[in-house]
């Protein structure tokens, strides 16, 4: 497995992994972005593929992502875990 240093200077991103989860956070809480809307966004504007940022998302950034896709009913999920995103 590759270490998160060599992940990132292989997909030549400016940004870190820390930088992009604050990122995407000051959209979703500034622009009232949901998650997934804000990582699309940043993708867009720096034109990643957003496949090759999937290893920037893990931890309390993807549970967010996935609550998100459960309240949309975009995924199967338990409704009550969406209490803890709102």
């Amino acid at each position: 497995m590759r270490k998160k240093k060599e992940i990132e200077e292989a997909l030549n991103l400016p940004l870190t992994k820390e930088e992009f989860i604050s990122e995407v956070e000051t959209l979703v809480r500034r622009d009232e972005m949901g998650y997934l809307e804000a990582i699309i966004y940043i993708c867009e504007q720096n034109e990643y593929d957003p496949e090759d940022i999937t290893t920037l998302i893990n931890g309390p950034l993807k549970e967010k992502l996935k609550l998100e896709a459960v309240r949309n009913n975009v995924i199967k999920g338990k409704k009550s875990n969406t209490a803890t995103l709102l």
